[in-house]
């Protein structure tokens, strides 16, 4: 299964988001851009590849340690922006404010618990984000860049991180393999590491 880890929200903050998507599909509806579906809006912590069977227990075994060393934390969303930048957008996302460097201080943790495993963590720094759109095409870019500086948004409201889950993307679906809840104290969790 092609698996990674990510922190996902509640029903809640899916119906903000989805608004939010939206609000920037009902502004551009000619153009061909790829919207996300409610159902894969989340925060990428790290992708894991084609993961084999035998690495199901040691990673749900990694995802339980983990947990157990953050505490759960407020988020709040940033303005939208794009990879590789806003003149060429070809992945929209929506960033995050607070809670960022808890999200920085978690993948952290993440890529050293995979790594022993055989995974190797992608050389990008981590940036923090919820993909809400995809482009394939020049034409699509250029109405996604003009939709990114016309600023068009709805507010997005403060949500809580209380959980780390193990996703499998299948058949197009991204399914809940294992779900942990944070438990560690907030003086006790993990401070974000300087290179996160």
């Amino acid at each position: 299964m092609r698996a990674f880890f990510a922190v996902g929200f509640d029903a809640q903050t899916i119906e903000a988001l989805d608004r939010f998507v939206d609000a920037m599909r009902t502004a551009r509806s000619d153009a061909p851009i790829a919207w996300e579906p409610s159902h894969k809006l989340h925060v990428t912590l790290q992708f894991l590849g084609e993961v084999g069977d035998d690495l199901g227990e040691p990673l749900a075994r990694a995802g339980e340690s983990i947990a157990r060393r953050h505490a759960p934390f407020a988020l709040s969303f940033a303005r939208p922006s794009a990879f590789p930048n806003e003149r060429a957008p070809r992945i929209a996302w929506i960033g995050v404010d607070v809670g960022a460097d808890r999200l920085g201080a978690l993948a952290a943790d993440v890529r050293s618990a995979t790594g022993p495993l055989g995974i190797v963590a992608e050389p990008r720094p981590f940036v923090p984000h919820v993909t809400i759109a995809r482009t394939k095409s020049r034409r699509a870019e250029r109405a996604l860049q003009r939709l990114l500086a016309s600023g068009v948004a709805t507010p997005l409201p403060a949500t809580r991180v209380d959980a780390l889950v193990l996703m499998a993307s299948r058949d197009g679906r991204y399914d809940v393999v294992h779900r942990w809840q944070l438990v560690g104290r907030a003086d006790e969790s993990v401070e974000p590491s300087p290179a996160s």
